[in-house]
């Protein structure tokens, strides 16, 4: 519960960050379709990069997890953590919405179980 408390406030702070910068990014640039095209390509060359290097990561501990395994082991090893890869990037297309707003990434029911920061501090039950 305790976790489950914090993860739940650590969410709600990245939303809160990634709002004030979607806000800000509003501001200067506007709601107009060159506006939308920027911060989607940058969002894909940044998505693009970091899942990179996190599937390079990964690769590189599969590869040293198992020295004896198999070639078939590794490669479906592989295509296991690309899959899963693909399967987690699937809530991030939201963003490709023309009005999206993080705003909208809460985690699911927070308003109607605890509704404030202080909240957070005591664990869920």
């Amino acid at each position: 519960p305790v976790m489950r408390s914090l993860y739940l406030w650590h969410s709600l702070e990245e939303v809160e960050h990634a709002s004030i910068s979607f806000d800000i990014f509003g501001n200067l640039y506007g709601s107009n379709p060159a506006s939308y095209y920027a911060r989607v390509s940058g969002y894909v060359r940044a998505i693009r990069y970091v899942m990179g290097r996190l599937l390079k990561i990964y690769m590189l501990v599969a590869n040293r997890l198992d020295p004896g395994e198999t070639a078939f082991q590794k490669i479906r090893r592989r295509f296991v953590i690309v899959r899963t890869a693909i399967i987690k990037s699937i809530p991030f297309l939201a963003y490709f919405a023309p009005f999206f707003h993080p705003s909208i990434l809460k985690p699911k029911h927070f308003d109607a179980r605890k509704p404030g920061y202080e909240a957070m501090l005591n664990p869920y039950v």
